[in-house]
């Protein structure tokens, strides 16, 4: 799942940067892509820090993420 995710941001980027490359297309591609629904980041509901999703599993207590690095995630509290 972590590398799907980073290869969904290596493919925001490659879109972002080929976009530059047609006039007036940069601003609708930037939009479209906020669009598209693809969430990268999310709270982890222990420490309640917003992170980038790769750095979050699921939570074991119930629903939503919490931070895989359990030791830094109780230093948050």
């Amino acid at each position: 799942m972590k590398q799907a995710l980073i290869r969904v941001d290596e493919l925001k980027q490659e879109i972002i940067d080929k976009s530059k490359s047609i006039p007036n297309s940069e601003v609708y591609v930037q939009e479209r892509l906020k669009a598209s629904g693809i969430v990268s980041h999310s709270k982890c509901k222990k420490c309640y820090k917003t992170m980038h999703i790769s750095k979050l599993e699921k939570n074991p207590d119930g629903i939503g993420r919490v931070c895989i690095d359990k030791k830094e995630c109780s230093l948050k509290r």
